[in-house]
């Protein structure tokens, strides 16, 4: 599981799908879950497999989600790393007593074990479904991926807009609060809804935006716009933001 992966980034780079991983990891789990509570495959090669694989998926994913957070957010990474993994542990050490003492249990002929694992595959096809439910994942848990639904011209385009966001943020000397504030703006969100996305308070938002167009000598979103170069980025590809910034001061 790991090595497809590491494959898909190496062969899909900056546009590779993380929410692929939800895709892998939800079979994967209902299809261990299900032959090891049916068929007693727990040993064998394909249980394994599945096991193994459906946990990696899982674990990676939320490995990339804590750290967009700790990027988006500012969030303690050893906090949050620490919470996520202290979660985990107690959930393994309780599945590990469900599984052990539900054998013990019976209900109108069921297996206590059988019931634990119906929960838990009804558990983690509503969760994952949660997760696919946004259309990006950047919706709530501040991460930002590419959706990889066929539109890769848009994905490029996307790229690109951060990539002129992230060089004019190094040339007018921004800080790094400050160049969230102008990729969220790039991205034409209002004040309010960059408020609400770096949870800060209304004055600081537009502090922040002040500061922006202060660094940048422009007034307006229209201005800042054409310093990006958003409504010219596909006849433009190839034109340097310096060049950019430059015919715009000129």
């Amino acid at each position: 599981m790991a090595v497809l992966v590491v494959i898909g980034v190496l062969v899909q780079r900056d546009k590779f799908d993380f929410n692929v991983l939800c895709r892998i990891a939800l079979p994967l789990t209902v299809v261990a879950l299900f032959s090891i509570s049916v068929f007693g495959f727990a040993d064998d090669v394909f249980g394994g497999y599945c096991v193994a694989g459906g946990y990696t998926a899982f674990t990676i994913l939320i490995m990339v989600l804590c750290s967009n957070l700790c990027y988006r957010y500012g969030v303690s990474a050893i906090w949050l790393f620490g919470l996520e993994r202290s979660l985990r542990l107690v959930f393994m050490f309780l599945g590990r007593c469900v599984y052990e003492y539900g054998s013990m249990i019976d209900v109108g002929g069921v297996r206590g074990t059988t019931i634990a694992i119906g929960i838990a595959i009804v558990a983690v096809i509503m969760g994952t479904f949660v997760l696919l439910s946004q259309k990006e994942l950047s919706n709530t848990w501040g991460a930002s991926f590419f959706d990889g639904s066929g539109a890769d011209g848009q994905a490029v385009r996307k790229q690109e807009i951060v990539d002129r966001c992230e060089l004019l943020a190094k040339r007018f000397g921004l800080t790094s609060r400050e160049t969230e504030v102008l990729m969220l703006l790039a991205q034409r969100k209002t004040v309010g809804q960059i408020e609400h996305e770096l949870f800060i308070a209304n004055g600081t938002a537009k502090a922040h935006v002040r500061h922006v167009y202060q660094k940048f000598d422009i007034h307006s979103r229209e201005e800042l716009f054409d310093l990006i170069g958003i409504d010219g980025l596909q006849s433009n590809a190839d034109a340097p933001v310096e060049e950019l910034a430059a015919g715009k001061h000129a």
